[in-house]
Order: structure tokens, then sequence, then C-alpha cells
């Protein structure tokens, strides 16, 4: 038999000497793998403007994004979309430098019920060094309708707001406006108020255009520039005389000034103008002049109608409050004007005393005396403190005042300060001040250390608190058995060189940053899923991280780090880390893209894989890895996706012979022939999938396992035949694809084989709308043994077809469509509507007992009984312990609600019961009625038969009837059965194979044959031939045939007569001898299986009788005539020993049954003589001889195919230009019918095949000729090949290149079958002679 493998082998160039096929290289695009950012776990991305993408994060690991970054250059795209269906959950916006332009509509919404952007609680423009943005301006409608936004920083830049932009924004409570703004939009920052308390708003000099309501919603709004601010948005009016000429010009109080851009400059009113409060406020007319009371060559007139009301304004010196005490107790105030006393009381913080001996007074540089001035005091009756109230009067106000005052406490005692919107208080211990700040509705603080402190044990923050804080070492040591962070974002910082914790730190549910500057001495514990810690420059002798916290280290030393199990992902992208721990999974441990890890001392670099050694415990820094090691398609450094165009991809692996890269899946169309398309991660295959069209096949070929997650990569199939290939591996999901489910079906035809599918709690792995769904054999659909809340198939419409899967661990959930069951075990199945076919399939449910209407198959809410989802001939069976079928369950038991312990089965009712009566039995001699025969259990005879009588030779037609319980589920309850006198009973003591009883005489194999002998098939075809003796029964039935079992493991059938239903008619010869007709029957195998055994058996009656199985092989009848030299002539010795030598070196050729050669018995003078005998020269003259061919046609290779027959095969190329319907082929001068002609691919070209077949041993010395005629008449022109297969063996002996695979054992063939042949023909001539 001919195999690809022989032709590869064999195949020769008639040219080069030899055939190469050129294999197709499939390439596919550079995939990039998702990654870790800086900004925390990259969730989705995509395009928001020509040169603008957006990009979704989990910043605190619950694997939902809450970070939206729009990074790029340019102007990004109006309108809600594609931004639209990520903003859900979104609290935070980033506008990375670079982006020109925020577009319209971009994150608003159009009605205040929409709640996607109503997570949105703070905005990011990001900026330079030196504070400028790129943003140039704010769409329309860019903010609308965010109800929640808090806060948005707008840099420097920004030149326009457009209308609505920030519209709608209730609790956005303050906001500063860039100088260098040029135009607000109508309801630009309008954004309305929660509560009525909006802060203050300045709108900047620079802004040229204000449109209709602009500003609104704020308290305060100060203009400091020409253009209109609408109605009730006055500002101060500054009217200068300088010299007789006036200017107008706009200012600020100094409170309204303080921390903004204008603070100490010309808008700040006091700077050149010292007026109170008090003053600014009141409503002055434009006449009135103020030069009695301010010296100067500056005259100021104050015009306008002011509409907010401020408290009492006092420009400091130092920090002092007039509601608490502060540091120094000192103060500078301003008063005096038009001819009012200053008055001013000073009140301390609860548990203090104020001394009033203390209080002292100045007036410029001189200190006013008891008497130019009153001090009264009263007790507070809540804090229980003396209230203290100066009043100075008019006549000392010449010039500054400055009033200074002290507690009664001893200032050196105090031990930190907490700073809170504007306010700073000092405290014992750092213990009062964090009480302080967490019972206070201050968001956020600065806790500064004045002393070095030790606290017992201390938390900051509170469960409800979620403020942010900032602890300032101050170069203090602070000491403490326990800190714990709750719930906050915290800074610890060291303003002044030698800060240093000395503390067991633990953070719960916040996020804290160690910066630059910040020794830690003792142990920092991430504890809980919320908790981040970052390290930013500090130095800090222990870092554990467990309980789902993570940790992020971007600079700075930390001497111990242990990762534990079960923390989060972990980012290191900076720093140096000295003995690190990871316990489990190393992927905990994520490095940002394009980062690695070396040795802080030496540089020595670490791989990926040393890093996720278990028993890693090296000194690392992070670096920025720019030189590349590329393994299995990744740098083992830092894990860069090679740049790998992946040219030399195998198909059958998926993995890249240049760089190793190890693919997900394939899609092919292989009906088309297209190259297939590889995909790295289950995503890429996603969107692969969505370019899928009808009326095509696709087969997706996958080539490992993967798990994977997000609620957006469903597998979505709606177009197309796809065939999923799992080739064994497992696909399963991961936690964040609760809600969701794997693959979605929605109108493709679908197929789904060999693997496992795993689903994850609340999701389902299988869905199907439309379309069609077959599941296979070798199928497993679970939830990795876990009890689940979801489906592991849910059918609302469609066809499935379930035949073998395994479902377990949830329900085959039917609720429309039409599901059939051929096979399969299933933990349920539930059908709400639609149409339930059982054809087959266990059914167990996941407790003791299964129901067949409430458990493992549910159908009571659709109102059927259990019977109607059953295909008609289909029935119930109980199951057994051992999970075998029991016994049929009865309608009976459906309908009362029987429950079963082990389950159920569904199968196809018989025809007969399990246990029925051959429909042939052989009996003893002895036997001589009917009624003698023992029948199955249950079985009896019927009275008709019981008194048949039973003679030798001649079958008995009875008949047996079914009388078992359960015969009402069966249409038949009878059956025949023919009854013969057994083979056991006959004797042949004369060894001819029939019985000596006189009456009977039946052949002894039970069928009515015997082998009379064998022979061997040597000059044409090598074979066995089995010489055998058949009864007349045999002869008569055209369905008897002799059945062969060929060494590979193939089977073929030769019959006895008659014609078949593959048009086939009986291939027998007979021979006759002393009267008996022998039929010979002939298998023919390969040269390599002369060794190898064929067997033979005979079988009749419609293969239900079946002879004697004879074993036999054509060594052992060659073994046979080499053992009895008398009887044989020498050419039959020689031509068997040179049969018996092609055998032995084709096996060594084809590496077959190499311990069992063929010419294992010859000598090895006899081997050896074959190789020194033969040499290319002796066929010189065989060689191939090509005339005419250059305009006609390319001779492009030529083989021998051997198989048990030998073909010689050639291929012939025609020449550009020449019309093959113009063309004649001739072998041998026979023209060959076009019809039969074969066009096959040979080294990318198309080649006609012609065959000379079937070649006898003793012809392959003869020579053909192949033409190729193209044309007719006068212009006809003839191209012609000599060749034969000793041309072939003259190919082969005269290349000594050692080009041919397996050269020297090829060479050693050739010259056996040419010694071979020579035997084969004087053999011939003899014989004829």
């Amino acid at each position: 038999m001919r195999t690809d493998r022989l032709k590869r082998g064999l195949a020769l160039l008639l040219v080069a000497g030899m055939l190469v096929s050129n294999m197709d290289i499939y390439g596919c695009g550079t995939v990039k793998a998702a990654g870790e950012s800086s900004y925390g776990t990259q969730m989705k991305s995509g395009n928001a403007g020509s040169n603008c993408k957006y990009t979704t994060y989990d910043t605190d690991g619950d694997e939902k994004a809450d970070l939206l970054v729009i990074s790029g250059t340019g102007p990004m795209s109006n309108g809600e979309y594609p931004l639209k269906q990520y903003l859900e959950g979104i609290r935070k916006v980033v506008i990375e430098y670079g982006v020109t332009r925020i577009g319209d509509w971009n994150f608003g919404t159009s009605s205040s019920s929409e709640t996607r952007n109503k997570s949105i609680t703070s905005v990011e423009i990001q900026t330079d060094a030196q504070g400028s943005t790129t943003v140039e301006s704010i769409g329309q409608y860019a903010f609308y309708l965010a109800n929640n936004l808090q806060t948005i920083n707008l840099p420097t830049g920004i030149k326009k707001i457009e209308k609505n932009a920030l519209a709608g924004t209730p609790s956005l409570r303050s906001i500063s406006l860039p100088e260098g703004l040029q135009t607000l939009g109508n309801n630009a920052v309008n954004g309305g108020s929660k509560d009525g308390n909006k802060d203050s708003v300045i709108i900047p000099s620079t802004v040229t255009s204000i449109g209709s309501n602009a500003v609104g919603g704020f308290n305060k709004v100060y203009s400091l520039c020409s253009a209109g601010a609408g109605e009730g948005n006055a500002a101060y009016t500054l009217t200068l005389d300088d010299n007789g000429t006036k200017s107008n010009r706009y200012v600020l109080p100094a409170e309204a000034a303080k921390g903004t851009a204008y603070e100490g400059t010309q808008f700040d009113a006091s700077v050149g103008f010292p007026f109170t409060e008090e003053e600014l406020t009141k409503k002055w007319t434009k006449d009135f002049d103020l030069e009695t009371v301010y010296s100067g060559e500056h005259k100021a007139v104050i015009s306008g109608d002011t509409t907010f009301q401020c408290s009492n304004y006092i420009r400091r010196k130092v920090t002092f409050d007039l509601e608490h005490t502060t540091t120094d107790g000192t103060d500078e105030a301003k008063g005096g004007m038009f001819g009012e006393d200053y008055i001013c009381t000073l009140a301390p913080e609860e548990k203090y005393l104020l001394d009033k001996e203390s209080i002292k007074v100045k007036i410029g540089e001189t200190e006013l005396t008891e008497g130019q001035y009153s001090v009264t005091s009263r007790t507070d009756e809540t804090t229980g403190a003396n209230v203290c109230t100066l009043t100075i009067p008019n006549a000392q106000l010449t010039a500054d005042v400055t009033i200074t005052a002290a507690s009664l406490a001893d200032e050196s005692e105090y031990k930190v300060s907490l700073s809170a919107d504007g306010q700073t208080v000092c405290y014992f211990s750092l213990t009062d001040a964090v009480a302080a700040w967490n019972q206070s509705d201050k968001e956020t603080a600065v806790m500064t250390l004045l002393v070095d402190c030790m606290e017992t044990e201390l938390t900051i923050g509170a469960s409800d608190k979620n403020g942010t804080v900032t602890l300032d070492l101050a170069g203090h040591t602070l000491k403490s058995d326990s800190l714990i962070i709750c719930g906050n974002t915290c800074t610890v910082k060291s303003s002044q060189v030698g800060g240093t914790l000395d503390v067991k730190l633990y953070v719960e549910n916040g996020n804290t940053s160690f910066q630059t500057g910040v020794t830690v001495r003792n142990v920092v514990t991430g504890n809980g899923a919320d908790s981040v810690i970052s390290v930013e420059g500090a130095d800090i002798s222990d870092l554990r991280v467990r309980n789902g916290s993570r940790c992020r280290i971007v600079s700075g030393i930390v001497k111990n780090l242990e990762i534990m199990e079960n923390a989060a992902e972990s980012v290191f992208a900076g720093g140096t880390i000295y003995n690190f721990f990871c316990e489990g999974d190393k992927r905990s441990v994520i490095l940002p893209d394009g980062y690695a890890v070396r040795n802080p001392e030496n540089k020595e670099r670490y791989t990926m894989e040393q890093l996720d050694a278990d028993d890693f415990n090296q000194h690392i820094e992070a670096y920025s890895c720019t030189e590349h090691v590329y393994q299995a398609g990744y740098c083992i450094y830092c894990r860069k996706l090679t740049d790998c165009v992946h040219a030399q991809m195998d198909t059958a692996s998926g993995i890249c012979g240049d760089c190793g890269i190890h693919m997900l899946a394939s899609v092919q169309i292989p009906d088309e022939g297209a190259v297939p398309v590889y995909c790295l991660t289950w995503d890429e295959l996603c969107r692969c999938a969505e370019t899928m069209s009808d009326g095509i096949k696709y087969v997706v070929q996958f080539y490992r396992e993967e798990a994977f997650g997000s609620n957006e990569n469903s597998l979505k199939l709606t177009h197309g035949n796809v065939q999923i290939k799992l080739g064994g591996y497992t696909l399963a999901m991961e936690s964040n694809m609760r809600n969701s489910c794997m693959v979605q079906i929605s109108g493709a035809d679908v197929t789904i084989d060999n693997g496992k599918l795993v689903g994850i709690d609340k999701s389902d792995v299988l869905r199907m709308e439309t379309g069609a769904l077959k599941l296979g054999k070798n199928l497993e659909i679970s939830f990795n043994g876990k009890r689940a809340y979801g489906d592991c198939i849910q059918i609302g419409g469609g066809e499935l077809t379930v035949d073998g899967t395994t479902v377990s661990d949830s329900f085959l959930f039917v609720d429309g469509g039409t599901v059939t069951i051929l096979e399969g075990s299933f933990t349920g199945v539930h059908c709400d509507s639609g149409i339930l076919q059982i054809k087959g399939g266990t059914y167990n449910s996941t407790t003791n007992e299964t129901h067949l209407t409430t458990n493992s198959i549910d159908v009571s809410r659709s109102g059927h009984t259990l019977n109607g989802l059953l295909q008609d001939g289909y029935a119930f069976r109980k199951l057994k312990e051992d999970g075998t079928s029991g016994d049929w369950i009865t309608d009976e038991e459906v309908l009362n609600g029987t429950t079963f312990a082990y389950g159920v089965r569904a199968e196809k009712k018989p025809d007969a019961p399990s246990v029925v009566p051959s429909e042939t039995m052989e009996v003893a001699h002895s036997v001589k009625a009917v009624r003698d025969v023992s029948l199955p259990e249950a079985w009896e005879w019927s009275t008709e038969s019981k008194d048949i009588a039973l003679s030798a030779g001649v079958a008995a037609e009875a008949v047996a009837i079914y009388n078992g319980t359960d015969k009402e589920i069966y249409p038949e309850e009878t059956c025949r059965v023919k009854v013969y006198i057994t083979n056991s009973a006959h004797t042949d003591a004369d060894g001819d194979g029939r019985c000596d009883v006189s009456e009977c005489g039946q052949y002894i194999d039970g069928i009515g044959a015997k082998l009379a002998g064998y022979s061997l098939s040597l000059i044409g075809n090598i074979g066995v031939n089995f010489y055998m003796e058949l009864s007349d029964d045999v002869v008569n039935d055209e369905s008897a045939y002799l059945n062969f079992t060929l060494p590979n493991g193939t089977t073929s059938k030769v019959y006895v007569s008659g014609t078949h239903e593959d048009g086939s008619t009986a291939a027998t010869d007979t021979t006759v001898k002393d009267g008996v007709t022998y039929y010979v029957f002939t298998c023919e195998v390969a040269a390599k299986e002369m060794t190898a055994e064929i067997k033979a058996q005979m079988i009749a009656v419609n293969g239900t009788r079946k002879g004697t199985v004879y074993t036999y092989a054509v060594k052992d009848y060659a073994d046979h005539i080499r053992n009895n030299p008398s009887k044989y002539s020498s050419r039959v010795i020689n031509l068997v020993n040179s049969m018996l030598n092609y055998g032995g070196f084709t096996q060594e050729y084809f590496d077959y049954k190499t311990d069992d050669p063929a010419n294992q018995d010859l000598t090895e003078d006899e081997k050896n003589a074959v190789k020194q005998t033969v040499n290319a020269s002796m066929i010189s003259r065989m060689k191939a001889k090509v005339e005419n061919a250059a305009e006609v046609c390319t001779f492009v290779s030529a083989y021998l195919s051997l198989r048990s027959r030998t073909d010689l095969c050639v291929y012939v190329k025609l020449a550009e230009g020449v019309d093959p319907s113009d063309v004649t082929f001739m072998v041998d001068g026979e023209p060959l019918d076009p019809a039969t002609l074969k066009v096959e691919k040979v080294n990318g070209s198309s080649c006609y095949k012609l065959v000379v077949p079937d070649i006898a041993a003793f012809r392959l010395a003869e020579m053909h000729t192949f033409a190729v005629k193209a044309g007719s008449g006068e212009n006809a022109k003839t191209a012609t090949l000599q060749y034969g297969a000793f041309s072939y063996f003259y190919a082969v002996l005269s290349d000594e290149s050692d080009t041919i695979a397996n050269a020297e054992k090829l060479r050693n063939t050739v010259k056996a079958m040419y010694v071979y042949c020579n035997a084969a023909s004087l053999y011939i001539d003899e014989t004829a002679a």
C-alpha cells in the first residue's frame, strides 16, 4: 500500500535528483499582552480621538474600573461615545499632558436620571513642570450633570470654557479659574449648589467674553475683568486719582485673595490699599474722599454694590485665630478709619486659660500702656475658658496694631500641630490631634510633630472618615506599639532631615504613602483588600503585604519585603529591595511594562523565571529594561513581547519557530485554504470572532489552557459555521467575569468538543439565543466542583444537540428552542419552555436522591410529565451505586414521584429484552428435540416448537417467547431460533475436515470451510495464496467472504461469489485436484511486511457465522521453500532469497520491525552481495531521456510507489501558453482519457500525473515512453520522456551527494530490488522453457 512517507522517501527530480516539497509558511501580526500601569490594572482601552485614546484602570483591586485616563495628542472627539459605556463606576478622570481639547458631551449626560457619570468625583488635568496644561478648551456640556463631581483643577493654558461645560455640578464647592482664561460660555460654571454654601470664585482679569449666567451657584463672585459678569456678579472697583489722572482697578479682599494666584499682587486689596473687611463691604459713593485717613500720593474711592458678607478681616503677621489660641498668640490688626474704635476678642481653646497679664498692644513700634486700651473678660459657658475683649480707641489707631497674648500653659509642652482648612491648633499628643480630626468634619489635615513623640496605641481615621491626612515628622521620631491607618489616604513625610517612624504600623482599608526623608525602623503591614502601601523614597526596614492588600514601590529602600500568598497584585517600579520573599504565586508582584529587576550592587540581571522561583531571596532593584533577551516570544527579564512577525508558526502546536511564542488559538477557514489567524489572548480571539461571516466554515483550534476574566470579553458567535476544537485543554472563567458568560451564540452554527469549560459563580458558561450548537464527546462543562448560582448551559432559542458531554455542578436550563440529548451526564436539567427531547444520558442531582420532576430534571413549571420529555421509543432506567444501568422505570413510578438514590439514565427502549436467545443454537448429537434445549431466564419455547425433532446436518427453526415481568415495554416478545447439532459433537478421525457421522458430514469448523494449504505469489505481486475447500452453503452464499486482517491493522474482503454493494465481484480463482474444487484467495502485502502476520477468517450468513482464524506470513512459506531444496529448483530458491533480501533492506529503510527482518536467516555474504555487486554503471543505459520538451512541457519529477504492487508515476507541467484542452497525454503509445488524469501540486506548481500501474517484479526492467502532444497537424509538437523503474534506480545510485534522506539505506533498497527483479526474470525464463 503506498503511503505519503513512501512517496516522500522515494520521489526524485528528474534533473536534480530529489523532489523537495515547500512547506507553507503562515504569518500573523504581532500582538501585545495587556499589562500593568502606574495607574493600576488596565481593564479596557480604545480611541477617543484621531490621536487620543481612553484607558480604564482598576486602582483598588476590586476587579472593576474606577479610573479613566485620556492620553495622546490633539483634541478629543465630540460626543458621548465611545466613553459612554465605560463611565459607570468611574470615580476619577485624568486628562494627560498632550491632549488639547476636552470634547463636547465627553463626560456629560443629557438627563439627570442617567447614572453613568454620577460616580465621577474628581477630574485631574495634568501639567508640565511649570504648571501649564496643553488643554486649551473644555467643550460644550463636557461635564454636564456630573452631580457628584467635587474637584477639578483648571491649570494655566486653558483659554475657553464653553457653554454648560460644568453646569449641573452642585457638589463642586470651589473652583479656581486660571489666569489666561479668555472666554466663559453661557452657564459655563453655573453648577448650582446642594446646600447653598459654595465657596467664592474669581473671574480672572484676562477674560474678555462672559456669557449669560456663566458663573452661578457660588456665595461670592469676584470679577477682575472689564467684561460683564452678569447680574449679581458685582466686583470691587477702586477708582484711583494719580495727579489728576483717574483709572479703575478691580481688587479682592485679602481673605479672598489668600491662597490664590492673586495673593500679594495688585489685585489683592491688602497691597497698597490697607482697608479692613468691614470697610470694603460697606456701600460707598464715588465721591467719598479717604484722603483724611490715608496719607499718600493716591486717592481711592470704593464703588459698587457688594452682595456678600464676611467675618472680621485680620491681616496676620503670624498665625493666630480669634477662636483658638496659637503657638505664640501674636496678631496684627488694621482699623481706625472713620472715627471707629477697634474691638478684638481673644477666646482660647477649651481647657486652656488666657494669661490676661501677658496681653500687650503695639501701635506701630510703640507699646500702649495700661489705660490706653481696655480689657474685659468673661467665662465661656461651653468651654469654661476665660474670654478677653480688647477695645482700642480710635485715637490710638495711627499705625499698624500688633496684639500679643499667651496661654497659661507652657508652650514647650505642645507636641503636635493640626492644620485643617487654614486653621492651626497645637496639641499635647498625637492622640489628641488625631481624635480632634477624626471627630471633625474636616476632610483634609496636616499633622506636624513639634518634638519627638511616644504613643501607646493610635488609630488614624475611622470607618466613615475617608479623609486625606499628611503626617509630617519634621525631623522628629514617632514611637508607638501600634499605629493603624484606617479608611484614609495618608502621606508620611518629613519636611526636615531625620524623620523616623519606630512603630508597628498597620494599613487597613486605606492608602498610605511613605516619602523621601522618612525612615521606618519597625514593621509595616498591609492588611485588607482596600489597603495600598506606596514607598516613594522612604527607607523601610520591614514591609509585609497580606490579606488582599497591595504595595507600590516607586523609589527608596525596603530591607525586608514579604508578600504573602493571599496578597493582591503589587507593583515594583523602582527603588531597592533587600531580602525579597514572595509566598505562593509570584504573579502577585507585577513589574510595569518594560521594567525588570537586578542586583543593586553588581547590577546582575534576574530573569522572570528566577524571580518566580520558590527559593528566590535576593537583593533587587527595578530598572527599565532596554537590552532584551527573548525566549518563547518574551524577554526573559521584563516579559516584553517580541517584535517577531511569526513567519515560522507551527500550525499543529501554535508555537513560533523563530521566537517560540505559544499562541492561545488559531482561526482557520479550511475550505478556502486561507492563512490562519493566530490569537495570543482570549480578548484577541473575541475580536476575531466579531469578523466572522455567514456561509463560511471556521475552525478554532486551541493550543494551551487559559484563564481569563472580564465582563466585556465573552466569545460572541453570531455568524458562520464554527467548529471549536479545545484540543484537550481547559478554558476557565475568572472572578471578574461574574454576571457574564464564556461563550454566547446568536445566529452561528457551532460545534464544541474535546476539552473542559469551567465557569465562575453567578455566571453562565454557554448561552444561546438563536443558531445551532452541538456539544460532542470528551467535553466537560462545570464550575470546577463548586455549586454555582449560574448555568452550565442556558438555551433561550435555537437548536442544541448534546452527544456525550458531561455537565456538572449546575444545570442545562431550557427556556426556548429545541434541545436533543443523545448521550451525556448531567447534574440537572431545567425546562421552563421550549422542546426537550431525551434519547440518552445520565441524570444525578447534587443531593443524595434524585427526584425526576424536581431535581435532576425539572419540568414541573412547564406542566409536563417526564414521559413528555422522552423521544418516542426511549425510557429511563435507575442507576446502580457503581453507575451502571439498573431496572427500567415504569410510568407509574414517574407519576407517583418516586425518588432514586443514584440517579437515572435515559436509554432507547430495546426491541427485545437485554438477554435473548441466539439466532442460532448448537447442541450435541444427544439432544433429540427442541424442548430439551435450554433458554435464557424468562424465555420459553412456544407450544408448537417444543416437539420439533433434531437431526444432524439439518437446522430446526423454532420460536422462543419472552415472559418477563417487564415484557410490556417491548414491541416484540418472540424470537426465532435455528437449532443445529454443535461442532463439538463432530468427530474427524480420518482428518478430512468433515464429521465422521455418516448422516452428518458437516465441516467441523462450523461454517462449512476448511483450509487446504498455502502458496506464495513471487513474480508479480508479493503475497500469500490461501486454498480453501468450501461447502455448497458457503459457495451459494453471496454474502460469504474471506476476511483478511493486514499487518497495519486494516481489513480487506475477498468474496466467494456474487456482485456487491460497492460494485465489486468475487476475486477468487479455483483449482481442481482429485475431484475436489479448491478456492484460491490471495492477500497482497508491501515489501516491508514479509515477516508480519496475515489473519484470514471465513465469514458467512451476513456476518452472523464465522469460521476458524488462520494466521500466516510471507516469510513462513518462503522458509518452507528454502528448507526443502530438493523440492524446488535453484532459480526458485534464488528468487525467494532475493525477495527476502529485498524485504529486509526495505524494513531497514522504513524503520519497520527491524528486530524481525525478512533476510535474518540469510548469511552475511548473501546480504552483502547485493551491496557489492550492483552499481549505477550497470544500468546507465536505462537513465531518463527527454526530447523536445522546451516548448511543450517540463517533466518535473517521478517516483516509484512500493506497495505490494509497484506503480511508476511521472509529473508533467505544461509550458506557459500551452492550452490544456489542446494537449494529448500518452503512455507507451496509448492516449490517456483526460477525465482520468489527476492534477496535483509539486513544488507549488500544478502538474499532471501520468501512471504506469501494477508493474510485476520481472517487468521492472522495461522502459516506458511518456509523451505530451500539443496541437495538431503540422503545428503539433510532441515532448517525450523515456523512463522506467531502472531509470529511477540509476538516479538513486548515481547521486553521491547524500542529499537524499537516509541515502545509504535507500541505495541498498534499490540494489536489492534490482537483484529481485533479475531473479524474477530468470524464474520466468525457466518456467517458459
